[in-house]
Formats: C-alpha cells, sequence, structure tokens
C-alpha cells in the first residue's frame, strides 16, 4: 500500500490457515470491502450516538481485524486506505501472503476469491489472534 496508513504483513503458514478457517466457521467474517465500509460506518454511527447519550468519551481499541489479500489493484488498495483512515480507532488491517483465490478458498464454503475480510466481532479477534500468532514478515 502507497499511502499513510500502515499495514501489518503476515505470512501465510499452518497456524494462520487454521485460524482463518476456524474464524469463517464462526461466522463474524464481513466480506468484501463495500460491506465491510458499510458494516463500520453502521457501527461507529452507532457508537457516536451512545457516546453522545452517555457523555463519554471516544474510546480508541482495536476490535476489528481487517485482513487483505495481497494481488488487489491499486484502486482496491486506495478504497482500503480510506476505511482504514475513517475506522482507524478500532480496526487494523493486515494484508496476508496469499492471492484472493487462496484466501477464498480457506474461508468460502465456496471457495470464491475474496480480496477483504473483517473479523467483526472482539471476542472471535482475540480467539483468532491467540490461534494463529502470525510471523510477521521482516
Amino acid at each position: 500500500m502507497h499511502g499513510s496508513v500502515a499495514v501489518t504483513y503476515w505470512g501465510l503458514d499452518a497456524a494462520l490457515t487454521q485460524a482463518l478457517k476456524r474464524a469463517a466457521a464462526s461466522q463474524h467474517f464481513v466480506q468484501g470491502l463495500e460491506q465491510i465500509d458499510q458494516f463500520l460506518a453502521k457501527e461507529a454511527k452507532g457508537l457516536r450516538l451512545l457516546q453522545e447519550k452517555t457523555g463519554q468519551a471516544e474510546v480508541h481499541r482495536l476490535s476489528r481485524l481487517l485482513l487483505l489479500a495481497n494481488d488487489g489493484s491499486d484502486r482496491f488498495y486506495h478504497n482500503v486506505e480510506s476505511v482504514l483512515q475513517a475506522h482507524s480507532n478500532r480496526t487494523w488491517g493486515v494484508m496476508i501472503a496469499a492471492s484472493a483465490e487462496v484466501l477464498g478458498k480457506l474461508t468460502t464454503p465456496k471457495g470464491s476469491p475474496v480480496k477483504a475480510l473483517l473479523i467483526a466481532d472482539r471476542k472471535a479477534l482475540e480467539l483468532f489472534l491467540a490461534e494463529c500468532r502470525p510471523a510477521a514478515k521482516a
């Protein structure tokens, strides 16, 4: 990615492969960048309303994980950066060393190509991270 948003890069190893399969089975994924953006925007609106109602300060807690295939177009990654900038207070972006085809085979029932997946539940994210312990690429 070329912009100002930092994205972590993970190699696809056996632990990450298993964690992706288990996370997909848990049905806490939102698939597709447009649906992910809509989901996060709806959540953000709800959080703002709650903060206004209760007087709470905005909370910065990473509770969503945006997983990306490594074979998207420049335009796709530009859109990813926009989503991550808009939701940086709670969303972490990770590019996986896998094509959309490989990512889809691991996470969808029909094996359809997938360029972007969001783990959309805090507890599911905690389990995913505990299971995969990915090795960052140097």
